[in-house]
């Protein structure tokens, strides 16, 4: 989310990546939707006054079935564009500094301010250390950032057949919590790294991209959509019901492959459906500026759904029906203008 998607020529002359730009105000809406339907999922806890909404948490776990795989994946896309492209981050110090500062900093800022406004802690040390992993929704922050260093450090090595099978078997090995959050990146690696592949074979990938191939590949994501989700809520069961670590780590392990199955599933129709837009259509000018509020739009969003959902009469005025529709307008709304406003501040260019 905190990369540009053009190849600048001149001052004047910008080439953009139009299938990113088609593709990040979708992963937009999809992120905030999850989140405004997090409560019926069950991954929140549901407002005073709101009931459980069956169709309502089928709608929020399609929204999260590909969306932060999504983002690590057009990242990693437009990451390599700009190191093979444009020859951009020459030495790995400029890459950490600029990330460090892109990244890092905000995400320890808007930590401490999530943790003193919504969440609790124990000791002066938790409340530091939760704010340098990044708390709530921030653990992506940093998540990202190693993403962005491993993947510099894996274009050096340069063979696909030696770093895929490492990088699949960093992903059977993030179920194991390590300090920091650094599970996370081993899990989003591949598909940072399949970004960069997609991008470096993009012309024979968009050759893809027709209406048979794209509406075979939607059919197969929602069939896997489908059986994923009801085979997760099976295992789900049986981890809650077992003290076997074992039997513990085969439950992770299944979970965790077919999520990233899923996640590939949606990556791929999603990208060969904006090849085939873009064939034909220009992304107007608005489109690539929602696109480009989109790191904006993550930091704030879920401080403004918090706040409907827990400290506001909003849910007790709305109802149950109206409630996440409601909060997703309204937060995206003031999202986009937060973002577009911070921006037009030096330092707010500089972090947002």
């Amino acid at each position: 989310m905190s990369n540009t998607a053009f190849l600048s020529k001149g001052q004047n002359d910008k080439v953009w990546l139009n299938e990113i730009s088609f593709m990040r105000p979708v992963l937009l809406v999809l992120l905030v939707s999850y989140h405004a339907f997090a409560p019926y999922v069950g991954s929140w806890d549901i407002p005073d006054g709101i009931d459980n909404v069956e169709l309502y948490r089928w709608i929020g776990l399609l929204s999260r079935a590909f969306r932060l795989e999504g983002f690590v994946f057009i990242s990693g896309y437009v990451f390599t564009f700009q190191l093979i492209e444009q020859q951009k981050y020459n030495k790995l110090s400029l890459l950490l500094k600029t990330k460090f500062e892109r990244l890092l900093i905000p995400g320890f800022v808007f930590s401490i301010i999530y943790l003193l406004v919504f969440k609790k802690y124990d000791t002066t040390s938790d409340f530091v250390l939760q704010a340098i992993q990044g708390t709530g929704h921030l653990w992506y922050l940093p998540c990202l950032f190693w993403c962005f260093v491993f993947h510099y450090l894996i274009l050096r090595i340069d063979k696909p057949g030696f770093v895929l099978p490492i990088l699949v078997l960093a992903l059977l090995m993030s179920i194991t919590p390590l300090p920091f959050n650094m599970n996370k990146p081993l899990y989003y690696m591949l598909f940072f790294y399949g970004g960069g592949y997609f991008w470096q074979n993009s012309q024979k990938i968009k050759s893809y991209g027709n209406g048979k191939n794209i509406v075979f590949s939607w059919i197969i994501f929602f069939f896997l959509f489908l059986i994923s989700n009801m085979i997760i809520s099976h295992i789900s069961a049986n981890y809650s019901q077992t003290d076997s670590l074992v039997h513990r780590g085969c439950c992770l392990e299944a979970m965790t492959i077919l999520k990233a199955v899923m996640g590939w599933s949606g990556i791929i129709s999603l990208y060969l459906s904006a090849c085939l837009f873009c064939q034909t259509h220009k992304i107007g000018p608005r489109i690539i500026k929602v696109g480009a509020c989109g790191y904006g739009v993550y930091v704030f969003h879920q401080f403004i759904l918090k706040y409907i959902y827990y400290y506001t009469d909003i849910p007790a005025l709305s109802g149950t029906v109206l409630l996440p529709w409601l909060a997703l307008l309204v937060t995206i709304a003031i999202s986009l203008a937060m973002t577009l406003l911070i921006r037009q501040t030096v330092i707010g260019r500089r972090f947002l």
